[in-house]
């Protein structure tokens, strides 16, 4: 069996590596020139850990992890206010509890030992190819690929074991894909400059003037190429299209990523930014 993964992140990473253990021939495309050097702090433990166990990483976890023994929250003049006791929990997860870094965990999944697939640009057309791709099964995080490929009649119907797994408002109707899993796009803002209350609560409401100049996002990143996708499939072309120039008639800042843009309001250069809910 051949498979296409889209997206050199963890899930595609975890992904290719299982399927290649199991004799896939597996291709990764990825947009990116080199693995990220940034990233937050994971943690392992419950489902997490027996996963990262039974993909047989969990030793190169444990070498690249930290003990944390405690979680500190404190003010804007460094003073610790509230804290939770990590070793506690530890101790009662049997110690299987372990904090990596992203990027460590990236390297742990991209190493020649773990996973058994080549990396290839994201230039690879798999709609020129047509029924002479060698891909059998396409998994992916970007939307609008994911249509690209549904519209060029290019997906064939899935078993109904794997369709009706999943509820009806997150699979094709006609059965050509299921979602595996979901995110939401949000508005984080600095809370030094600016009330819950006053954050606006719609993407229509970033449009307004006081806002201009305020709002970052990240262009390039896939997730925002989806976002414009999902756009387009609510409100039709013309109204997507609208509300991308009203967009940039406000003059929003751009950052190379989203990890850059969630620095960037932490740090107060930009007052809001438009990026995923897992930041």
């Amino acid at each position: 069996m051949r498979a296409v993964v889209c997206g050199a992140g963890i899930a595609g990473l975890a992904l290719a590596g299982c399927l290649g253990r199991r004799g896939w021939d597996v291709v990764v495309l990825e947009r990116a020139p080199r693995p990220r050097e940034q990233g937050y702090m994971m943690d392992f433990f419950g489902p997490g850990w027996d996963a990262a166990e039974e993909m047989g990483v969990l030793p190169a976890v444990l070498e690249l992890g930290y003990r944390v023994e405690r979680l500190s929250y404190v003010d804007d003049r460094g003073r610790d206010r509230a804290g939770l006791p990590f070793a506690r929990f530890a101790h009662a997860l049997d110690g299987h509890l372990v904090s990596v870094m992203r990027p460590d965990l990236e390297r742990v999944l991209l190493s020649e030992e773990q996973l058994h697939a080549r990396l290839d640009e994201m230039a690879a057309q798999i709609a020129e190819e047509g029924e002479a791709s060698p891909a059998d099964v396409f998994f992916s995080q970007d939307a609008g690929a994911l249509g690209a490929l549904d519209n060029a009649g290019l997906l064939q119907q899935l078993d109904e074991s794997v369709t009706e797994a999943v509820p009806a408002e997150y699979r094709a109707a006609d059965g050509t894909w299921v979602a595996t899993s979901l995110r939401a796009r949000v508005l984080i803002y600095d809370s030094r400059t600016l009330d819950e209350a006053e954050v606006p609560d719609t993407i229509d409401a970033v449009l307004a003037p006081e806002w201009k100049g305020r709002v970052g996002y990240a262009p390039t990143n896939a997730s925002f190429q989806s976002f414009v996708t999902a756009l387009r499939v609510d409100r039709g072309d013309e109204a997507a299209e609208q509300w991308l120039r009203d967009f940039l008639a406000n003059d929003p800042q751009t950052f190379e990523n989203n990890n850059a843009l969630l620095q960037a309001v932490d740090a107060g250069a930009v007052e809001l930014g438009l990026t995923n809910h897992y930041y």
